[in-house]
């Protein structure tokens, strides 16, 4: 399988963040400050 590289870089990131505001909408201001705990300890 073979992907070329965008022809139009500035469509290719419009794309990008249209994708990123459907799949990974912000999240409210509370979780900004949530500590994050690590599963390695």
């Amino acid at each position: 399988h073979h992907t070329s590289p965008p022809q139009i870089p500035e469509e290719f990131a419009e794309f990008c963040a249209a994708m990123i505001r459907r799949y990974a909408p912000a999240v409210g201001d509370n979780m900004a400050t949530t500590q994050r705990v690590s599963a390695a300890w």
